[in-house]
């Protein structure tokens, strides 16, 4: 640069740090002071790569947030701290697969708006989301909920785009453990165990961890908790690889049979076992390719659809004087009565003895399920015998609210808050 030597002291007795410097050919580049204080930022030069900021949704940013929080950390932005709770608000994370896989019909998203809707201070934590530092303690990247008003859809599609943020696991005041293992079980069997193990991490760190996730660890998966039952509210069970056993079994039935994964969900895998039928090995061979079967007499009832009862703390949920129960009606031709499968739903009959039935099993299982500290439970009934236990994410509970015009979610929140302030009172 063509500039005289007198004009260039000049220059830089006055620097600007919006310019470039202004150097003589070889000399050395002498760059301005700059004051943080006065609002004066560093300028990158032309041609020199900065920080790469990754989009909120690149899984890589949460390894940028494990290894440094800042990365995640914006002014203004982040996580409310003590003084901005209102009185009685309480920390809550929703820890669930992934928050990308949510639905605005799920059960979590119900939850998390009614307590962010009372003031609560709700997040949202994916099951890849967790760190354990070197001091034994853990963190969290998280999806804090900012606009609780908004209708479930827009609700959850605002969680979705939040940019996640640090969050230490210890300063929340309840965990909710949302995830489901089944989901989990072949894209990354990695994940099913972590739900109770990070889960009792954070119990013994202090936090109120929902469900225990010690009795979350001995139930196993949900088909195998029934077994915990007493042996009058279960079908016949087998639960093996063993084809032959399978066979065995179907002929000492006086019907049919279902067979189904042991670790599937929402009706996925299940077969009719007509007894005599040829193809039974190869339609083994299908379930268990990737673990145990679960082999049961077939109930008649079922053509008649199931009962889901929801349980809380060992108890039938009520609100406003109704039981949170409903039934679920296959589609013609269909055995399944999984919401999966286009499954329907409808209020329980009050004629045909079913509230007495709900009520026999709740008094039998109610106990086993306290025991094993289980907070919400949902069970599904066929002809007075319990098929299934969903213990760890069990969902219909919007759809059993508005069949029963009660609030059932919010008696699940204030159960929420109850254990916390209980856990309180026992601190």
């Amino acid at each position: 640069m063509a500039c005289a030597p007198r004009l260039l002291r000049r220059y830089r007795a006055f620097p600007d740090p919006r310019r470039p410097p202004v150097h003589l050919r070889g000399e050395p580049v002498r760059r301005p002071r700059l004051h943080p204080a006065r609002g004066q930022r560093a300028l990158r030069r032309p041609g020199t790569p900065g920080r790469r900021r990754l989009p909120p949704h690149d899984p890589r940013r949460r390894a940028q947030a494990a290894r440094n929080p800042s990365v995640l950390h914006r002014p203004g932005r982040g996580p409310p701290g003590d003084d901005d709770l209102g009185a009685g608000a309480v920390r809550i994370a929703f820890l669930v697969s992934a928050v990308a896989d949510e639905k605005d019909i799920y059960t979590t998203t119900a939850l998390a708006r009614e307590a962010a809707r009372r003031g609560h201070d709700v997040a949202y934590v994916d099951i890849d989301g967790l760190t354990v530092a070197p001091d034994g303690r853990m963190h969290a990247v998280a999806r804090h909920v900012r606009s609780p008003h908004d209708g479930p859809a827009d609700f959850l599609r605002k969680v979705v785009a939040t940019v996640p943020e640090p969050l230490a696991v210890e300063k929340l005041d309840v965990l909710m453990l949302r995830n489901t293992p089944a989901f989990d079980a072949l894209r990354r069997p990695w994940a099913q165990p972590v739900g109770h193990l990070f889960g009792e991490l954070a119990r013994r760190s202090g936090v109120v961890v929902l469900s225990d996730p010690r009795g979350l660890a001995l139930a196993g998966p949900d088909k195998l908790y029934t077994l915990r039952f007493p042996e009058r509210l279960r079908p016949r069970t087998l639960i093996t690889r063993d084809v032959d056993a399978v066979r065995e079994f179907v002929g000492d039935l006086a019907g049919d049979a279902i067979l189904k994964p042991l670790h599937g969900c929402c009706g996925q895998g299940v077969f009719l076992l007509v007894r005599g039928d040829p193809n039974v090995r190869p339609i083994f061979e299908a379930v268990a390719a990737h673990g145990y079967a679960v082999v049961q007499e077939y109930l008649p009832a079922n053509e008649r659809g199931s009962h889901r009862l929801f349980m809380l703390d060992g108890e039938p949920l009520t609100a406003g004087g109704s039981i949170a129960a409903m039934r679920l009606l296959p589609r013609d031709g269909e055995i399944r009565s999984n919401f999966g499968v286009a499954g329907t739903i409808a209020a329980p009959d009050p004629d045909d003895g079913t509230a007495e039935v709900l009520h026999e099993i709740a008094e039998a299982a109610g106990p086993v399920l306290a025991a094993d500290g289980m907070f919400l439970a949902a069970l599904d009934i066929v002809g007075g015998k319990i098929l299934e236990a969903g213990l760890w994410s069990p969902g219909g509970l919007r759809g059993a609210q508005r069949l029963a015009g009660a609030d059932f979610v919010g008696a699940v929140i204030d159960a929420v808050t109850g254990r916390l302030a209980a856990a309180g009172a026992e601190g």
